[in-house]
């Protein structure tokens, strides 16, 4: 029969002070905190050690008799994201993880200022059994005062770290986290539970509750490194490492609290315990050779204290509970596995659930059983047997990008441009996206593209592949491709009355003169010639109300302008040449088409515009031509839409434009796209075209913000190089090599890794059916959905309709 006990009769609160300090009935003051940790996946070994350091230098910095309690929380979350858009990929995306189930983790750290009487406690000597009456001097207000100093220092510590941040709980947040742990419910409801407890069993409310303890020395290995290195996500070549706590962390995928708990101890006292057992071992020397390891022990635990080190005691549990007994018995065996992993064995604490319980309700720290339940280590040893990382949270912001987190799957907002920028992580929103055939390079860039015209981005894609075919359609977008029968056509000539010409009769200018010189330059005098015609032309236009375009500009050049010309200037230009020469784009010629549209002849408001290379790419006269265009095209939009976030996404095209004497514009265009807040991003498949260009190894590299590679493993035995042009830290290649290695089961999905300057994380391009369908490569599905959309006259339907059959 379970005994019933109320909490109102146990609660270890004794008051609340002014300065959101809590005194408890034991007569320990304590102050409360959420601590903030660093992304699971961001720290390597280095930045372990360094953490390791830091939090010795907080436990340095207490008083002795002081405590530290670290708890962190497990909790069940469920991702209820939802969307207005219209947006009809967007919709398909938060409907797939509408109720998802994940785990949330949250860390709060307490810190108590006691007295020596706690090295005379047990658990028996809990509040939980008997009154304790409040030692004078606890209650004494400098006391308290020379305590909220020291946890102030610490608290400028933990804050100036990078790896920490902490925020103190006020006497509200504390009452709240305080009901939560009575029911053992951290959702937003509050709901105080009964306590039922006999020999063997402890329900909190309708939960049974197991705790797995860190008692003493026994459940230590002899040796243990200060991270865990997770074998599922490293490789011969590199190393995912975590906190050594991480399998009790993170790595338990159902709810629970890890407390790891950390008593500043009297180091004169310990000393003089020590000699003493000294002492006592030598007498029985002869009759136990143990003790002659236990000497041993002794002097070298003393000399490290010498050298400066403190003496901690600690203890550390799990608490695991389920409503369903057998349920949590497959948790308990799962705890001890994972905790096996690090050589530790754990005391199943079946007696002292409840006092367990109770000593880490928050604040209570210093109720923890002193004698039975703590051992002593030194500073350095006890921090290590923690943990120090979390669950990666999305970012605030409007502008980003759902991809899901490598642990949970849960989808992350993740913002690759602005908050980068803001944190000093990057100093430009430039991108380039690296990704082998069969990496998910299309499904990225698309998701990509998609996420950015959600937010009113105007967005310029240069496509060799016809990779963003579906996508436009969806968006009504402007799809400007070459076929024989339905050849592409610009107007670059046109242009509101109104608007800037500086810029646009520069572009026009270096038209020009491609379309006449075809790879040389003209003279300076030819320059000037033709940037007076230019001039002439507009003011002709506007006065005739004649139309813009390449034919009326031909027409006013060889009829009006060129044959006026004094005579001296007419020497300095070869009219003739000029007037054969272009007189293939004028009416009746080969390329008449090219650039006299009357239709698109002012893309400026259009949101999404598609430039489809790849039947002129290998063109000597089409594809620079074209080339200018694409590049007249996204200026303009630099220089007139002041306010609206602009990207220029090349494909495979940078090759060919590279090589047709564009690369001066890919210098201009990522030195300077962020100053008119926009970015340029490339898209590249082989990483050989990377180390074989110059202008990406010398301009674009070194002036791209973001780094995203897919998969590498083809490229892991001679990846240092990769490493190398691509600036990469170690941190971010153990990152890169670590893609795709651990994949969650029940998905079809790739990952990705995205370097920021010198940081980096990977997370899942998990997308919905209806996205797979729209950004889908695969011939043959290509084929059946664009007859699908040919058959419906709705894409969104022929989209819907494929998705249903995945």
């Amino acid at each position: 029969m379970l005994k019933k006990t109320t909490l109102d009769s146990i609660r270890p609160v004794w008051e609340f002070l002014d300065n959101d300090t809590v005194l408890m009935r034991n007569g320990s003051y304590s102050r409360c905190f959420e601590l903030e940790l660093s992304s699971i996946f961001t720290l390597n070994r280095a930045d372990y050690e360094k953490i390791n350091e830091e939090f010795n230098s907080i436990l340095n910095l207490l008083p002795e008799y002081s405590v530290i309690h670290k708890m962190d929380i497990y909790e069940n979350k469920t991702f209820n994201k939802t969307t207005s858009s219209e947006n009809f990929l967007q919709k398909s995306y938060f409907q797939k993880y509408l109720e998802k189930n994940y785990l949330n983790h949250k860390s709060y750290i307490f810190i108590s200022n006691t007295h020596s009487n706690i090295f005379k406690q047990s658990s028996l000597s809990s509040v939980l059994f008997k009154n304790n009456i409040i030692p004078k001097k606890q209650t004494d207000n400098q006391n308290l005062e020379n305590f909220d100093t020291i946890v102030n220092r610490i608290i400028r510590l933990l804050n100036d770290s990078k790896y920490f941040k902490i925020e103190p709980l006020d006497i509200q947040q504390i009452k709240r986290l305080q009901q939560q742990y009575e029911s053992l419910d951290f959702t937003n409801k509050i709901a105080t539970s009964d306590i039922y407890q006999d020999n063997y069993k402890t329900k909190i409310g309708k939960k049974s509750v197991a705790a797995l303890s860190i008692n003493s020395l026994d459940c230590l290995p002899n040796e243990y490194d200060i991270v865990y290195r997770d074998n599922k996500f490293s490789t011969e070549k590199s190393n995912i490492n975590f906190s050594l706590f991480h399998p009790v962390g993170l790595g338990l995928n159902f709810e629970h609290i890890t407390n790891t708990i950390f008593i500043k101890t009297d180091k004169e006292a310990i000393k003089e315990l020590i000699t003493k057992n000294e002492k006592l071992n030598v007498t029985f020397r002869k009759a136990d050779l143990s003790n002659e390891d236990n000497i041993n022990d002794s002097l070298a635990f003393k000399q490290q204290m010498e050298k400066g080190f403190y003496p901690i005691n600690y203890h550390a549990n799990i608490l695991i509970y389920d409503e369903d007994i057998e349920n949590l018995k497959v948790k308990i065996d799962k705890t001890i596995s994972s905790l096996n992993q690090i050589k530790i064995t754990p005391n199943i604490s079946e007696n002292e659930i409840l006092p367990l319980y109770w000593s880490c309700y928050p604040g209570n720290a210093s109720d923890i059983g002193f004698i039975d339940q703590t051992f002593l280590l030194l500073d350095n040893q006890a921090s290590a047997l923690n943990i120090y990382e979390t669950t990666n949270k999305s970012d605030v912001s409007e502008f980003g990008v759902y991809l899901i987190d490598r642990i949970s799957g849960c989808p992350l907002f993740v913002d690759i441009s602005d908050v980068p920028m803001k944190l000093g992580l990057t100093n430009n929103r430039n991108k380039i996206i690296i990704g082998p055939s069969g990496s998910g390079k299309s499904f990225t860039t698309n998701h990509l593209v998609d996420s950015y015209l959600a937010t009113d981005t105007h967005v310029v894609i240069v496509d060799v592949g016809h990779s963003y075919e579906r996508l436009n359609k969806l968006h009504k977008g402007t799809y400007l491709s070459y076929e024989e029968n339905s050849p592409i056509s610009f107007n670059p000539f046109y242009t509101e009355i109104d608007s800037n010409l500086i810029e646009k009769k520069e572009t026009l200018i270096a038209l020009i003169f491609t379309l006449w010189k075809i790879n040389t330059s003209g003279t300076a005098d030819e320059d000037a010639i033709i940037r007076e015609g230019l001039n002439e032309y507009y003011d002709y236009v506007t006065k005739n109300n004649a139309f813009m375009c390449f034919n009326t500009y031909y027409e006013f050049m060889v009829e009006i302008f060129l044959p006026n010309l004094p005579s001296e200037t007419k020497a300095l230009f070869n009219s003739a040449s000029f007037q054969n020469v272009l007189k293939k784009f004028y009416k009746g010629g080969e390329f008449d088409y090219l650039l006299n549209s009357k239709q698109n002849i002012n893309l400026l408001n259009e949101k999404l515009i598609i430039f489809e290379l790849d039947n002129i790419k290998d063109h000597p006269i089409l594809f620079p031509i074209v080339s200018l265009m694409i590049m007249e095209t996204f200026i303009t939009k630099m220089r007139l839409l002041k306010h609206t976030r602009k990207v220029i996404i090349i494909e495979e095209a940078w090759k060919a434009i590279a090589k047709e004497g564009m690369a001066n514009f890919l210098k201009y265009l990522f030195k300077t796209v962020r100053k008119h807040f926009g970015e340029a991003v490339i898209v590249t498949q082989e990483l050989e075209d990377i180390l074989g260009n110059e202008i990406i190894k010398d301009t674009i590299l070194k002036n791209c913000g973001a780094k995203i590679l897919l998969d590498m493993r083809e490229y892991a035995s001679n990846f240092l190089e990769i490493q190398k042009l691509l600036s990469l830290t170690d941190k971010s290649k153990d990152l890169v090599l670590s893609l795709n290695q651990n994949l969650l089961p029940g998905d079809r999905y790739k990952e990705v890794f995205i370097g920021l300057g010198n940081e980096g994380n990977v997370y899942g391009v998990s997308l919905s059916k209806q996205q797979y369908a729209c950004f889908t490569t695969e011939k043959k599905e290509k084929n059946i959905i664009d007859n699908d959309i040919e058959k419906f006259g709705d894409i969104e339907l022929a989209l819907q309709n494929y998705s249903e059959k995945l």
